[in-house]
């Protein structure tokens, strides 16, 4: 499963904010927010990754491709 699947893939189950908050061993979580938007608010301790980036940036920014990633890509605010 390519990289671009894997954060955006169709068909991915989602998950509320309260299973987010009580997740065990919290999850990666990757906003896909452009800079503009990400600076007006964002999730704490989210990456930011633009849909545009993430070949680039991905394997730089998140720790752990293996684990639990969940992609975010509407601003909270």
């Amino acid at each position: 499963m390519s990289l671009w699947t894997r954060l955006f893939g169709s068909g991915q189950p989602e998950i509320s904010v309260e299973e987010l908050r009580d997740a065990n061993p919290r999850p990666v979580i990757v906003e896909a927010l452009n800079a503009n938007a990400y600076g007006k608010g964002h999730i704490p301790g989210a990456i930011n990754i633009p849909r545009t980036k993430v070949q680039e940036l991905a394997p730089k920014l998140i720790p752990d491709l293996g684990s639990a990633i969940v992609t975010y890509c509407k601003s909270p605010t």
